[in-house]
């Protein structure tokens, strides 16, 4: 979709996540049910008018999914209008009250081990700044534990324990419980899922600039998919739109079809011109139909007004 919708205000998904204790595939079923929709921000900018900050935003029908079988949503630079949440939080306020076991929501989506890849996103943090958050030992007590541990007490450790490959591995993970208890220790610095990035993550930046690069690489190469993704789906609404175009066209050729099989049966039958147009205007035909299928010569400007005059016997000019 290229229309650009100008918005004055607008939440972000991760924000209204957080707040619900929700996953993103609920949130795509309370929009599509009431008919709310998302937005993906293209740019922001100062009206010089009134000083106000306004988003120039595209249209998406949904939050897009990364990998159905885990469930894993792209929800970044992803945006709602607060009034169409807001809406929603009034006539649900049960979305805003805080789960009696939070691990009980984490593991309806993933189990008891959370995988690694998706605690780096809620920590918004790049793979290489994660990894690096890991192998200095201030992240959650992962499945591999016991061998960072070994690892870290080894007199010269060959390299780095943890790497950006291991994000890959299905098999590092975080146990809810360690991490809901690695946030309660943290005191609220740490990020949790969907909420603000803390002192944990930031404390990092100041190293050295190969991992800036690193960053920034991997950001351009995530703009990049982000741009083909949008083109992809700019050209899949273009073809529904070209299949729903020729589907209509269909339909209305054997509506015509149709229409002069009624003419037919109405000649056959010994039908006057007007019982055959009350029949047409009884199958559906307009008057403009009925006047283009009924006029002796076809070469007339106001189908529409034929096809009345000949429906209320109002005319001399017959078919047969």
């Amino acid at each position: 979709m290229d229309k650009t919708v100008v918005l004055e205000q607008i939440v972000a998904v991760d924000d209204i996540l957080h707040r619900w204790h929700k996953s993103a595939g609920f949130l795509n079923g309370v929009a599509e049910r009431n008919g709310i929709s998302f937005f993906a921000r293209i740019d922001s900018r100062i009206r010089p008018t009134d000083g106000k900050e306004v988003h120039f935003c595209s249209l998406l029908s949904s939050i897009w999914c990364i990998d159905f079988s885990k469930e894993w949503y792209d929800t970044e630079n992803v945006f709602m209008r607060p009034e169409d949440v807001a809406a929603y939080e009034k006539e649900h306020p049960e979305v805003l009250w805080e789960p009696a076991h939070p691990e009980a929501e984490i593991m309806k989506e993933y189990g008891e081990n959370i995988p690694a890849d998706i605690v780096r996103r809620w920590l918004k943090m790049s793979p290489m700044h994660f990894i690096d958050f890991m192998n200095s030992g201030q992240g959650p007590v992962c499945s591999w534990e016991e061998g960072f541990r070994k690892h870290s007490e080894e007199l010269y450790p060959d390299g780095p324990f943890f790497t950006t490959k291991d994000l890959q591995d299905e098999n590092f993970t975080f146990h809810v419980l360690d991490w809901l208890n690695w946030q309660k220790a943290m005191g609220g610095r740490g990020k949790a899922a969907g909420g603000e990035e803390g002192d944990t993550a930031t404390a990092l930046r100041g190293k050295a600039s190969p991992i800036a690069e690193r960053e920034a690489v991997l950001k351009a190469e995530l703009e990049q998919a982000r741009q083909e993704k949008a083109a992809l789906q700019a050209e899949l609404e273009k073809t529904r739109a070209e299949l729903e175009q020729a589907r209509q066209g269909e339909g209305q050729g054997l509506k015509w079809y149709g229409l002069i099989a009624v003419i037919e049966q109405c000649w056959k039958e010994g039908k006057t011109p007007q019982e055959t147009a009350a029949c047409l205007k009884g199958a559906g035909a307009s008057w403009a139909m009925i006047g283009g299928l009924m006029h002796p010569q076809g070469n007339i400007t106001d189908w529409q007004q034929y096809g009345k005059n000949l429906f209320n016997g109002s005319t001399k000019t017959l078919p047969w």
